[in-house]
């Protein structure tokens, strides 16, 4: 960064910016003396800076786009660093361009010997010349152009979906998350069921973790998941685990994880099958290559690759192959209605459900599980007039009571956007109800998706 840039970012002449900074600036008005001031040091300008005489600092610039909080490549970074002598200086943009080109005069000001870049934007490389040419420069990254390296999640992503299909899945879809893996993690997802001859459709990925995935489980439409994400993986077990799926018997779930210090799953649930990215081991492979090219060192260093293995099996095996069973039921059972809605219904009032879905359920005790959803899931059977009423935070409310299943079944989907109303004068001790309450049903003839259920004597 030189006089002209503060000075075409300022909107004044070189001059200008030249007498305020160097003190010279009784002729120049308040207003403009300070807006002048605050891009200098925005951008940690320095008058004569290029002029300077370039001296070793054993100091090596970091530059990232996105938090790390998660994620050990600059701990991997830093200890290579420190056990080649070299101290680092790191900044952060969170992907944002103005910000990012502040942190490349910070650096750039620092005198740094050579950087190591996460581009915040494809168009970001663009800021490239900002650097001294003499300056070695790695760039990391899905915005790093072709020059760039990267964490294998590609590779990761092509042996996850391998490990599915070596055990006979063939409907297998993909969790994600966006951020700085999603790409790659895709395209290793696509290109692996491409090569053994699978479809592949965008329906198959799923950002959001919505309620079409347990009928899928149910009726065998998808058996294998592959998770881009250690967290989301967690999060679609905890969705699943309350409408009694379980892992493996009813899908297989595999995931990446960073070498970081995560808690293995949620209490009460089973440990799932991983591959480890060793972020520190990539983080220490950039700071050794950097090194060498400062110090001028001709010798080879080979690409950073990494042997995958899944650390447990816990949550993987065969797809399920038995067909959905149809039992006749004689006598009562216990059914629960499932409507996702954005908010609790209240007296007088009407709230319409995107989807609905019934299940072999329970009596009706109502309990809130820990991850948040884009809505509220209430069975019907709990809802009456005395629970009704708003509520300020979005939970995902499921039934858990006294019995269960004996069997696989499919839930039975409803059509979507129904809307039910609550009487203004509805007695607080009924039930709210889109159909009459029938206590004891008897079924005549076999139920489509009906499962039988037992009481829980424990």
């Amino acid at each position: 960064m030189n006089i002209r840039d503060i000075a075409r970012i300022a909107g004044v002449s070189t001059s200008t910016v030249s007498k305020i900074v160097n003190g010279k600036d009784s002729s120049i008005s308040e207003e403009t003396r300070k807006k002048v001031l605050t891009i200098v040091k925005e951008y940690h300008y320095k008058p004569y800076a290029s002029a300077s005489q370039r001296t070793r600092s054993y100091t090596i610039g970091v530059l990232l786009r996105s938090p790390i909080s998660f994620d050990s490549t600059l701990d991997g970074i830093i200890q290579a660093a420190q056990n080649a002598g070299y101290a680092t200086d790191a900044y952060n943009s969170y992907s944002d361009p103005e910000r990012e080109l502040k942190n490349i005069a910070a650096i750039c000001g620092r005198n740094v010997d050579g950087v190591i870049w996460e581009p915040a934007t494809p168009d970001s490389l663009a800021y490239a010349s900002q650097f001294p040419e003499s300056t070695p420069l790695l760039t990391i990254g899905p915005n790093g152009g072709d020059q760039s390296l990267l964490l294998p999640y590609k590779e990761a992503a092509y042996k996850l979906t391998s490990e599915l299909i070596e055990r006979g899945h063939q409907h297998i879809a993909c969790l994600m998350t966006k951020g700085r893996r999603t790409q790659d993690f895709l395209e290793g997802f696509r290109s692996c069921l491409f090569d053994h001859q699978l479809p592949y459709s965008d329906d198959l990925v799923y950002y959001d973790l919505n309620d079409s995935l347990p009928g899928k489980i149910g009726s065998r439409d998808i058996t294998g998941f592959v998770s881009s994400h250690y967290r989301r993986a967690l999060e679609f077990t905890q969705m699943i685990s309350p409408l009694h799926y379980r892992l493996p018997e009813d899908a297989s779930l595999v995931s990446i994880k960073n070498d970081t210090a995560e808690a293995l799953a949620y209490p009460g649930n089973t440990e799932i099958s991983t591959y480890t990215i060793r972020n520190s081991d990539f983080g220490a492979y950039l700071c050794e290559k950097l090194i060498a090219q400062i110090e001028h060192d001709k010798e080879q260093h080979p690409s950073f690759v990494q042997d995958f293995h899944l650390d447990n099996t816990s949550t993987i095996a065969a797809p399920p192959t038995s067909a959905i069973k149809h039992v006749l039921v004689v006598g009562s059972i216990n059914i629960d209605h499932y409507l996702s809605v954005p908010r609790l219904p209240h007296i007088g009032g009407t709230v319409s459900t995107k989807s609905a879905a019934r299940y072999p359920g329970a009596k009706g005790s109502i309990r809130r599980s820990a991850q948040p959803s884009s809505g509220t899931a209430l069975p019907l059977s709990a809802m009456s007039a005395s629970t009704m009423g708003p509520i300020t935070s979005s939970r995902r409310w499921n039934s858990m009571g006294s019995i269960r299943p004996v069997c696989d079944a499919a839930p039975e989907r409803t059509p979507a956007h129904r809307s039910y109303s609550s009487p203004p004068t509805a007695n607080r001790s009924s039930r709210f109800s889109p159909e009459p309450t029938r206590r004891s049903p008897r079924m005549t003839s076999p139920p489509t998706n009906a499962c039988s259920t037992m009481p829980d004597t424990a």
